[in-house]
């Protein structure tokens, strides 16, 4: 039973792997929108495109391992194997892979701000600002009164 599951598991990150090669990174939406809503020169926005490019492969890679480690730790659970250690190294590892995510979504940001005047700058981080804290704006935050867009007012 194990070891089906193994390979199962294995055929699927291998799969998920071969199919990332033929898929194009990024769809570009993302980059019209951008030069849209910021009103990029046509050079920004074949530099934020590359970006973006660049970005998807790298947060992809990272992503798919972590959707692989999600799994390893679902599959322990859906069996009520509870071993407080293997699923504490479970969960270590899922978090190490999204700081690790985060961390290139940080970095990415930078790149993206050498590229904007200082106007453009301005309208993407607010923008950005909006986007990350639209379910607190919305009442949906968990930290409920705790949330700290309500001492920013």
């Amino acid at each position: 039973m194990n070891l089906t599951i193994l390979l199962i598991v294995s055929v699927i990150a291998v799969s998920i792997f071969a199919l990332r090669q033929y898929i194009p990174a990024g769809t570009g939406k993302e980059t019209e929108f951008l030069k849209k809503s910021l009103k990029l020169s046509e050079s920004q926005a074949e530099e934020m495109k590359n970006l973006e490019e660049d970005f998807c492969r790298e947060k992809g890679d990272l992503c798919a391992e972590l959707c692989r480690k999600r799994f390893e730790l679902s599959l322990e659970l859906s069996e009520h194997k509870m071993d407080t250690e293997r699923l504490t190294g479970h969960i270590t590892a899922i978090s190490s892979l999204q700081a690790e995510l985060e961390k290139k979504t940080l970095l990415h940001l930078v790149e993206m701000d050498k590229v904007l005047t200082p106007a453009q700058k301005e309208k993407f981080f607010t923008m950005l600002a909006d986007e990350l804290c639209r379910n607190c704006k919305e009442g949906k935050c968990a930290a409920g009164d705790r949330c700290a867009l309500r001492y920013s007012k």
